[in-house]
């Protein structure tokens, strides 16, 4: 949770130990974030079996993405697949913005390097600007494409295979820098 408290900063997960999801810190974050309580959304190249097997773990509810509290991208997903998705989720109400949807995306990797795509991230919780880079940038386009107004939107979550992840909640505004530059921020 303090990814979410500095947006854009980039956090190590700890590994589970039993890893039934292919990926042991997609399974941190599964275990934190998803209960019986919630209701799941997923894009994956195998959509049924990954949502299976999180949903025997948590007892979350499968749904429509129209219909989800937390969603799953994962690495594999076809790139329509995965923006589809993420045009699909609630994005909460002026009265509830709150009950926008929060949506894991597995990505190759994040870093303070620029690679494929480097970000800069404002709003609540940064006092200047934070960045970071990472090995897609889709996910920022279908973000745009959705036009949620304040205060509602959904949230993210990067995860890269190697632990590392970043948080964007609703309230912080991105942007993509178009020059990569190849030194450490």
């Amino acid at each position: 949770m303090n990814a979410f408290a500095r947006p854009g900063t980039i956090h190590q997960l700890p590994p589970t130990v039993s890893e039934y999801l292919g990926n042991a810190w997609l399974e941190t974050l599964v275990r934190m974030l998803i209960d019986s309580t919630c209701s799941l959304a997923v894009a994956a190249s195998k959509p049924e079996q990954l949502r299976q097997a999180i949903t025997a773990a948590t007892f979350a509810q499968a749904v429509a993405p129209q219909q989800a509290d937390i969603a799953l991208v994962g690495f594999d997903a076809e790139l329509q697949a995965a923006e589809r998705l993420l045009a699909e989720l609630p994005g909460g109400t002026d009265i509830a913005p709150e009950t926008g949807a929060t949506v894991i995306i597995e990505c190759e990797r994040i870093s303070k390097i620029s690679e494929v795509a480097h970000f800069s991230v404002t709003g609540p919780g940064v006092k200047a600007c934070n960045s970071f880079s990472a090995s897609s940038n889709w996910w920022m386009h279908a973000r745009e494409q959705r036009k949620d107004r304040f205060p509602c939107g959904i949230d993210i979550i990067l995860l890269d295979q190697f632990g590392n992840m970043v948080a964007l909640p609703r309230s912080s505004q991105l942007s993509e820098n178009k020059e990569l530059e190849s030194q450490v921020l």
